[in-house]
């Protein structure tokens, strides 16, 4: 017989924990993201003209690459915890 019950009841406070932690990664992701877009915005405005320009623009890309990969990071851990809880 097929069912479509959770096979583990869980109690309030723990539910509420849990999607207490899911907003959590979410605002870290969007805050991420928001970092990500400051980055970028700040690396393409600037005229890179001088070494030492072309030195902190790599840098930059170098931290907008960084964000994309913990903007990744996190929602793969948001969308995991989702997916055992709901």
């Amino acid at each position: 017989m097929l069912s479509i019950a959770h096979e583990t009841a869980y109690a309030a406070d723990e539910l509420w924990a849990v999607f207490a932690g899911l907003r959590q990664l979410d605002e870290a992701a969007d805050g991420a993201q928001q970092a990500r877009a400051d980055v970028a915005r700040v690396a393409a405005d600037a005229r890179w003209e001088a070494a030492g320009v072309r030195k902190l623009r790599r840098v930059l890309i170098e931290l907008d690459a960084a964000y994309a990969g913990i903007c990744s990071d996190l929602t793969s851990c948001r969308d995991r915890v989702a997916a055992v809880i709901l």
